[in-house]
């Protein structure tokens, strides 16, 4: 199985949400159709990536390293597409700011740095 631009930054947006049903208020979805996602997400890595309790979700360290890379990811994915775009003559782009989700975020480097065995 492959992930979507869709499926990350669902993920994104619940490592960044206090709550499930927050993170799918915010995407437009229930949270059951998020916890699809997030099962997709850790289907593909072979990771666990959140921990479950009763009635929330914390990041385990190994999702804060794989939000972070995603972030940096998506985040370059839209730089590309805007130069791409302005290449072209098209000042919109295929991304919006909403999906921008790793810019503000780069202060996090040091979790990269802590991937080794």
């Amino acid at each position: 199985m492959r992930l979507t631009f869709q499926d990350i930054d669902h993920f994104l947006a619940l490592s960044d949400a206090r709550s499930r049903h927050e993170a799918a208020a915010s995407l437009g979805m229930t949270p059951s159709a998020l916890s699809r996602v997030v099962q997709r997400v850790e289907a593909e890595f072979g990771l666990v990536l959140f921990v479950r309790h009763a009635r929330a979700l914390s990041m385990t360290k190994e999702g804060e390293r794989l939000a972070f890379a995603l972030r940096q990811m998506s985040t370059g994915y839209a730089v590309a597409t805007g130069v791409i775009a302005r290449l072209r003559g098209d000042c919109e782009g295929r991304r919006d700011a909403k999906q921008l989700r790793g810019i503000g975020n780069l202060r996090n480097a040091p979790i990269l740095q802590r991937t080794g065995p």
